[in-house]
């Protein structure tokens, strides 16, 4: 029974580094392929796709920009109105509004 036990314990091991090696031979070859597209020449069809990606990241770059640019302008004529504001009400009142205020 031990040998057997042995036997089957070495078959298994066996079918283990076999599974490993053709893992390890596999990702080798999807390396290599991998290399292989990396370096060859690219299609004008690749090309195409290439400089439409790069036209693309750029209109999404500039619509960003535009946008923060815009956020900015309309930060800043909030602040204007609240500065504003604040002037009016600390202000001293002019004869006419204070008559104003009275007519209320």
């Amino acid at each position: 029974k031990q040998v057997q036990m042995a036997d089957i314990q070495s078959q298994i091991e066996q079918q283990r580094v076999r599974r490993a090696a053709a893992r390890d031979e596999e990702l080798a070859a999807q390396r290599e392929e991998k290399r292989y597209f990396q370096r060859r020449p690219k299609t004008s069809q690749e090309k195409q796709a290439a400089v439409k990606q790069v036209q693309m990241a750029d209109i999404q770059s500039q619509i960003e920009q535009q946008r923060v640019r815009r956020a900015a302008a309309r930060d800043e004529e909030l602040a204007a109105q609240r500065e504003e504001k604040r002037y009016f009400q600390r202000r001293p009142k002019t004869s006419q509004e204070k008559q104003a205020a009275v007519k209320q």
